[in-house]
């Protein structure tokens, strides 16, 4: 029974050792943990406040929208594209196209730019390769300008077999090539397609 108490002893005494002898490191570890914390609390604050301004903008912006007033409105969603939020960035971009507020050559910009954010998922960004698909069937491009940057829009979605847009992609260019009358085209993406299932 000694001989365990003095075990016990003997390991409380070491660990107190080692405690006294890097009591230096373990308060630095402490504090750089207490750090850490903080600035990890202070960031989440910070991003908390951001997206209720810019909720609040885009709230404004819509108003402004509802009350005719769209060149207040268009300043106000081109500045919170600008600012590349995950959210009402894309947002501020689908209202200028539903109000059409701003010209083709602008839109497809800010497309490109909120594609290219690495905060936004890849499902995400397929929606907007796709949505940029839509819009440049739409846009007054000249015809083999306007394949060319349909089919670079599309080629990233296209070959991604985990992508949920893959199928829309296909079709969507299967209906344009239709469209053209351009049937082998057409059909190469109709198989394709249904390759797919």
């Amino acid at each position: 029974m000694n001989t365990e108490l003095e075990k016990k002893s003997s390991h409380m005494n070491n660990f107190i050792n080692y405690i006294e002898k890097n009591k230096k490191y373990i308060i630095f570890i402490v504090i750089i943990i207490i750090i850490s914390l903080s600035s990890l609390l202070f960031i989440k604050e910070i991003n908390n406040r951001e997206n209720t301004k810019l909720s609040e903008e885009f709230n404004q912006a819509k108003i402004l929208l509802n009350n005719n007033n769209n060149e207040k409105a268009k300043y106000i969603l081109k500045s919170i594209i600008e600012k590349n939020n995950k959210f009402y960035s894309i947002s501020s971009l689908y209202l200028l196209i539903d109000y059409n507020l701003d010209n083709d050559d602008q839109v497809l910009k800010y497309f490109d730019q909120l594609i290219s954010l690495n905060k936004i998922k890849n499902d995400k960004k397929d929606l907007l390769r796709f949505k940029k698909a839509i819009y440049l069937l739409n846009d007054n491009l000249i015809l083999n300008e306007k394949e060319k940057t349909l089919l670079e829009t599309l080629n990233p979605i296209i070959n991604n077999n985990n992508s949920i847009w893959k199928k829309s992609s296909l079709r969507l260019l299967r209906d344009f090539y239709d469209s053209k009358g351009e049937k082998n085209k057409s059909k190469e993406f109709n198989d394709l397609l249904n390759q797919k299932k």
